[in-house]
């Protein structure tokens, strides 16, 4: 559960007046831990979901992650600050938007050609828009590194 601002500035508060941010905590009783496990079947997994969480609970979480602020204490003003938390509502943004429109298709084109002629590069390149590309953006790079040392390109 998140503490609530007025919470938060009652710590605060208290670590200026102490000097202590928090006492340390007693060691929990091993004799007080429980461990349920059961084992489900796959097919009522969904159902059992449903009926511990829910869907309206997921998209409450979802949508307070679009909204999600952080709280730091500013040292010099000496108050507490809030802003919103990019990091959160980027991924929360993200996530919704992986699950209605679907994640982009992320292509890379990696060819590799080993040429022994300028002939093979001919056929290489005329069989290959990706390479011919790659040569464009060369020759582009080339001209311009030669503009700027007025070095003339020789035909």
């Amino acid at each position: 559960m998140k503490p609530s601002l007025e919470e938060v500035k009652k710590t605060f508060e208290k670590v200026e007046k102490t000097g202590r941010l928090a006492r340390a905590r007693a060691k929990p009783d091993k004799s007080m831990i429980h461990v349920r496990a059961e084992v489900v079947p796959m097919s009522s997994l969904s159902q059992l979901l449903d009926e511990k969480i829910g869907l309206e609970k997921a998209i409450d979480v979802l949508l307070a992650q679009m909204d999600a602020e952080t709280v730091f204490y500013d040292l010099t003003a000496k108050e507490l600050v809030t802003r919103p938390d990019g990091k959160t509502r980027l991924a929360a943004v993200e996530l919704f938007l992986a699950y209605r429109e679907g994640r982009p298709i992320e292509r890379k084109i990696i060819e590799t050609h080993n040429v022994d002629s300028l002939e093979d590069v001919e056929k290489k390149l005329a069989s290959s828009p990706a390479m011919r590309e790659e040569f464009k953006r060369m020759i582009a790079a080339a001209e311009a590194k030669a503009q700027s040392e007025n070095t003339p390109m020789s035909p």
